[in-house]
């Protein structure tokens, strides 16, 4: 274990003087190695009363090659684990965490519906933001845009910039608020709808299960009945009996219905147009989603930057009246 404890100081020396970054998955691994404790210690024998057990089997080399196993040299975090992707290549500069956080934050808004056809990665495009991680991108970029220049307005803009502005914010934040009422009242739309969607095809799905289970009974009380009708045909007619006739007669009959059901009522045509039915209500649901997600996010940004609007209104208004 000694020998063991010095080539692995040798080694993180020589990684210091070549100035390699700190591994923290692997500066842990190498604390489980080198620690002097006793519960560390992977080569000593059973100190319990009973010789044997774990304590005898586990030796350093079955944990450094047994399974699973973590590849400790290919990792390269300069970070501690619980903050493992801030130098991850996909998400360069920011706390993978933090982001994946981001993200499960706009798809909540969704209140539990699947917002299928958005794309993760995109989602994770749009959390992430600026390479700074600063803002989030405005609900409303015209109106975010007059409340900023607006702000920049100060004692020394000339009266006139001043009332324009407030005019033109003004105006902005009207539509802005339009805007959120329109919103709002799409959400509960979107909701109902989807509401009526789910039931649609839940039961549309149904029908088809049950659809193709009658059909795959059909098919097989006609192979049934054919194979009773061939083993009483092979009965030579001068020994069948009358019974045997009406039987033979019986099973031609309900071999004939059966197949011109199957052509009638449970044909390959109509499965698919049920098929095509289910596909047109998950692409309206997929539709309906998204629009209520798109708008939930109105719901939630919208009124923050009203409100911001308001008072750079507010600050205008007190610039004109200190003129």
């Amino acid at each position: 274990m000694y020998r063991e404890f010095k080539l692995l100081e040798l080694q993180e020396r020589l990684k210091e003087k070549m100035g390699e970054h700190d591994n923290s998955v692997n500066k842990y691994k190498n604390t489980l190695i080198t620690s002097g404790q006793e519960a560390n210690n992977f080569n000593r024998t059973g100190s319990g009363t009973v010789p044997g057990g774990r304590q005898d089997s586990i030796k350093y080399q079955n944990i450094m090659s047994g399974s699973p196993t973590i590849d400790w040299n290919k990792y390269s975090s300069k970070d501690p684990i619980t903050v493992f992707g801030s130098t991850s290549g996909s998400l360069k500069g920011q706390n993978f965490i933090s982001t994946l956080s981001n993200v499960a934050s706009i798809f909540t808004l969704v209140g539990g519906a699947a917002v299928t056809g958005l794309s993760i990665a995109a989602a994770i495009k749009s959390a992430k933001g600026s390479k700074n991680n600063s803002n989030t991108p405005s609900a409303d970029e015209n109106l975010a845009g007059l409340t900023q220049k607006a702000n920049n307005l100060d004692k020394k803009s000339k009266l006139k910039d001043i009332g324009d502005m407030q005019k033109e914010l003004i105006n902005a934040q009207g539509t802005a608020q339009k805007q959120l009422t329109h919103a709002e009242g799409a959400v509960k739309t979107a909701t109902t709808t989807l509401n009526n969607l789910n039931k649609e095809i839940t039961e549309a799905k149904q029908q088809l299960t049950d659809f193709k289970f009658a059909k795959e009974e059909l098919k097989t009380s006609i192979t049934t009945n054919e194979n009773q009708l061939s083993q009483l045909e092979s009965i030579p007619e001068d020994q069948r009996t009358p019974e045997i006739n009406q039987q033979i007669k019986d099973l031609r009959q309900n071999i004939t219905t059966a197949k011109e059901k199957l052509k009638n009522e449970y044909s390959d045509a109509i499965e698919k147009q049920k098929e095509n039915n289910i596909q047109s209500l998950q692409d309206r649901i997929t539709k309906m989603t998204n629009l209520k997600l798109e708008n939930e996010i109105l719901v939630k940004q919208l009124p923050s930057e009203i409100q911001e609007a308001d008072k750079a209104i507010k600050r205008l208004n007190s610039l004109m009246e200190s003129k």
